[in-house]
């Protein structure tokens, strides 16, 4: 390698930002228009930051060989004929970096007028010095010169190379933006024709709603990019849907003594999975197993968990704590979504609301409370257990059913 000589880089910071906006400009549109906007961020800032070379002087060593020398290399001093080569000791002095050792092949916009041919040795890059003179002072004094200016060319190298990390998010955030809004205007201008877009049924779908009546199909939305490809997630209006069924079933149920009389958990949860399994796509199974334990209810989209439900007897506050831990143990970092219903025999209904408003603020993973749906439908944020920067939607459903007088 050629080191800080072979290509420009500012060229190449250049080049990569271009790739950045091509890589958001190839995106689906309906995928920049529903992907989370923060972590599409972070994952393009992750793919398109430079893992900057660090020096380690301290770290420097060398070995030694004997190697034949052409005699155009030799010192006038010494008596070598044109053409022919001559044995002599090499010192190979061996320089161990950190980073992207492919970034010291360009030549940074400050720069000292120095360059040398260096090898790469694993994360070491090596050069040699002949030894033709056995004075070690002067050999000491060439190595430390060529390591000199190696570290003084790589730290205008890394001024450059932090400052465009530095730049990153916000030039990511741009490209993000003027594409939303490109296709935002798009989409507002084709709206005003006043007349039907009509849908090309030979493209892909990241997402589908379907007529009323059909079952609702549950569709991968973008929202790990870090991980290289698309994982399922239960987008935000099926999520509500899921919620508003089991709610109406259990607003029904309160109304009905005789649908839950005498139940427990077990038989009113397929009362809930018999209204979910005709409405989505996918699956809606009872007692499926997931990660550390079994869920009462669980939907799947194809082999991913994207809804999991517990349901719970109303058993105090200690209870509840307990039903959160319980369900947050099931899930991964996939399982974003998730429901807690809770029955409550007591005759004090409100009592026991104003107890679940106390009561889930106190749990150690509760980030922030959202809002309250209606008199017992409660949505919070709660942090995944050893994943703080991943939140979980929970959702709370209360449902009175209290024993027949």
């Amino acid at each position: 390698m050629q080191v800080f000589y072979e290509s420009d880089f500012g060229q190449f910071l250049d080049g990569r930002i271009r790739a950045l906006a091509e890589e958001v400009r190839g995106e689906e549109d309906s995928y920049i228009l529903n992907v989370n906007v923060e972590e599409f961020i972070t994952y393009l800032v992750g793919k398109y930051s430079l893992d900057i070379p660090d020096l380690n002087r301290d770290e420097v060593f060398v070995d030694t060989s004997e190697r034949m020398i052409p005699a155009e290399q030799f010192p006038m001093t010494f008596n070598a004929y044109p053409g022919k080569s001559y044995p002599r000791q090499v010192i190979t002095y061996h320089v161990p970096f950190s980073g992207d050792l492919g970034l010291l092949r360009y030549t940074p916009s400050t720069r000292i007028m120095w360059t040398q041919e260096m090898d790469v040795v694993g994360s070491a890059l090596a050069f040699d010095i002949v030894v033709f003179s056995q004075d070690s002072e002067s050999l000491k004094r060439e190595a430390n010169s060529v390591i000199d200016c190696l570290a003084q060319q790589l730290g205008y190298l890394r001024s450059e190379g932090e400052a465009f990390n530095g730049s990153l998010p916000e030039k990511a955030r741009a490209a993000v933006d003027a594409r939303r809004a490109e296709l935002l205007k798009r989409s507002s201008l084709l709206e005003g024709l006043g007349v039907p877009l009509k849908k090309r049924h030979d493209l892909p779908k990241t997402f589908a709603v379907p007529p009323p009546g059909q079952r609702r199909p549950i569709r991968p939305q973008a929202e790990s990019l870090s991980r290289g490809k698309l994982e399922p997630a239960l987008d935000a209006s099926v999520y509500l849907e899921i919620l508003q069924t089991m709610w109406d079933l259990g607003t029904t149920m309160e109304r009905l003594p005789s649908t839950y009389t005498g139940k427990d958990e077990e038989t009113l949860r397929d009362h809930i999975l018999l209204y979910l399994t005709p409405r989505f796509e996918g699956s809606a199974t009872g007692e499926t197993f997931n990660k550390t334990g079994k869920t009462d209810i669980l939907l799947r989209y194809e082999t991913s968990n994207v809804f999991i439900s517990e349901c719970k007897f109303w058993s105090g506050p200690k209870g509840l704590i307990e039903g959160i831990d319980q369900l947050l143990g099931y899930l991964t970092w996939r399982d974003s979504k998730a429901c807690l219903v809770i029955f409550v025999a007591n005759q004090d209904f409100s009592a026991v609301l104003a107890s679940i408003r106390q009561t889930v603020p106190t749990h150690p993973q509760f980030v922030r409370h959202v809002a309250d749906h209606g008199e017992s439908w409660f949505e919070y944020r709660l942090a995944l257990p050893g994943d703080p920067g991943r939140e979980i939607w929970l959702t709370i459903l209360a449902f009175h059913l209290p024993p027949p007088d």
